[in-house]
């Protein structure tokens, strides 16, 4: 999986500033594959255990491959709510946790397994 630098960017950023509730967003893609947006929407919620997006407010059509959330502790594996939302909505998924930095993100298919993820320019 490719993503570009502006996208993972913001997701360390949006991460600091919801600590110490998760954040979540869905990634958006260019032509060619690698992300290049995280959507958020509305009703959203960031909660200290969780983290929930309102499906009923992303647009009909709108082109999403998979999720971005975090996790307010140190670890980035998925947990079983996690591996119940990759199997149904996209192919990939990113968890950041602490220390909230380009090491603490890892990338998971939807059925959990590692993926390897390369940050792009």
């Amino acid at each position: 999986m490719k993503i570009r630098r502006k996208a993972v960017d913001f997701v360390l950023q949006a991460a600091r500033n919801v600590y110490p509730a998760e954040f979540i967003g869905l990634l958006k893609p260019d032509t060619k594959g690698a992300i290049t947006e995280v959507l958020l929407f509305p009703g959203t919620t960031f909660a200290h255990s969780f983290s929930a997006i309102d499906f009923l407010q992303v647009p009909i059509g709108q082109r999403y491959v998979g999720s971005v959330h975090s996790h307010p502790g140190w670890s980035n594996r998925p947990s079983a709510g996690d591996l119940r939302f990759f199997s149904h909505y996209g192919r990939m998924h990113l968890i950041i946790c602490l220390p909230f930095d380009e090491n603490s993100i890892a990338a998971y298919d939807n059925k959990g397994k590692p993926i390897e993820l390369q940050i792009v320019d």
